[in-house]
C-alpha cells in the first residue's frame, strides 16, 4: 500500500467566507487511497473522545440523530480514527451504509490478496521469471471518498450544529492494477478492464466478489453513474436521509 492522500481539511471559514465561526477543522473534505494485496496487515486506530473533540460531543447534545465521527479510510484498512483529515460527522445509518462498501472493499482486496498466493506459489512450483510472465501485474483497489461540501443545515448558522456537518460523502472505488517492479512496489497504475480477467483465468478471482450487498431500497444510498461493476463502484451515502 502507498501513503493515503488527503484533501485539505474543511473549516466553515473555508466553505463561507467568512471568519469567526465557533469550529474551525470539522473534518475531512476527502482521501484517496491505493490499497494492496497486503491490506490484512493494515493496523489503523478506531474513533475516541479526541476525534473531532471540538465539534462531537456539542453535535450529539444538539441533535436528535445519532452521530457518529465516521472514518474516510476505515481503521481495518489502515485509517486513523482521530486524525481529523480522515474523519467527518455520519448518522448512524449513513456510518452503516458505510460499512457495506467497506466491506466489499475487503473482500475485493482478499481477491486481489489470493491472487498474489498464486504467483507466489508458481515462483517455487516452477520459476521467478515463468511467474512474472503469468503475473506481470498484482492487483488492488482505489478508494475515493469525497465529503459534500454542502452542509445538512439547509441555511448555515454557526448557532446550528447541522452547519458543520455534510449532506453526504460519495465513495468510488474500483479495481487497479499495478506492473511488478523489484525496486517500486507500485509502477504504471491503471484500471482493471474485462478483457484483462478473460485474458488470464486467475484474474475469475476478481469476479468473485461480486457487488456490495446495501440495501436496493435504503433512502440512504445512490448509485452514482460512471460505475461499472464488478470492477467499478460508485454511491452516494447520504446523512439526510
Amino acid at each position: 500500500m502507498v501513503p493515503t492522500e488527503f484533501d485539505a481539511p474543511t473549516t466553515m471559514a473555508a466553505l463561507t467566507g467568512r471568519q469567526g465561526w465557533l469550529i474551525g477543522d470539522i473534518g475531512g473534505s476527502g482521501m484517496t487511497a491505493h490499497l494492496g494485496p497486503d491490506y490484512l496487515w493494515a493496523r489503523g486506530t478506531t474513533t475516541s473522545a479526541q476525534s473531532l473533540p471540538a465539534l462531537m460531543p456539542e453535535l450529539r447534545a444538539a441533535s436528535s440523530k445519532n452521530w457518529i465521527a465516521g472514518h474516510l479510510l476505515n481503521e481495518e484498512l489502515g485509517g486513523n480514527g482521530t486524525l481529523s483529515q480522515n474523519l467527518t460527522p455520519l448518522t448512524s445509518a449513513a456510518n452503516s451504509a458505510h460499512k457495506v462498501f467497506e466491506t466489499h472493499i475487503k473482500a475485493m482486496l482478499t481477491a486481489c490478496a489470493h491472487i498474489e498466493d498464486d504467483f507466489k506459489s508458481l515462483t517455487v512450483t516452477q520459476s521467478a521469471g515463468a511467474a512474472e510472465r503469468q503475473f506481470p501485474y498484482f492487483y488492488g483497489v482505489r478508494y475515493r471518498v469525497t465529503v459534500s461540501p454542502e452542509r445538512y443545515a439547509q441555511n448555515p448558522d454557526p448557532l446550528d450544529l447541522h452547519s458543520y456537518v455534510a449532506s453526504y460523502i460519495d465513495v468510488d472505488y474500483r479495481f487497479f492494477k499495478y506492473r511488478r517492479n523489484r525496486h517500486a512496489m507500485m509502477t504504471g497504475a491503471s484500471n482493471v478492464q474485462l478483457s484483462d480477467i478473460t485474458a488470464n483465468a486467475y484474474l475469475a478471482r476478481l469476479h468473485s466478489t461480486g457487488n456490495p450487498q446495501y440495501q436496493a431500497n435504503s433512502s440512504n444510498v445512490e448509485v452514482l453513474p460512471g460505475g461499472a461493476p464488478p470492477l467499478h463502484f460508485r454511491y452516494r451515502i447520504q446523512n439526510e436521509a
